[in-house]
């Protein structure tokens, strides 16, 4: 049997509830409310600002 991982991974500060984002082609996001976390960062619900989209988002961290 494989040794034990002896250091875990932290997962980041989260986000506060109403941070705006932006990506690389201009758009902002809304976050909402963080509903989990997976296994390389933590998941929010969003808001596509000026669009009526919404959906998940997962926030990597290194």
């Amino acid at each position: 049997m494989p040794p034990r991982r002896k250091e875990k991974y932290k997962l980041p500060i989260p986000l506060p509830e109403g941070t705006v984002l932006g990506d690389m082609e201009g758009k902002q996001w809304v976050l909402g409310k963080l509903i989990g976390s997976g296994g390389f960062g933590l998941i929010y619900l969003w808001e596509l600002i000026f669009l009526s989209f919404s959906g998940l988002m997962e926030i990597f961290f290194n």
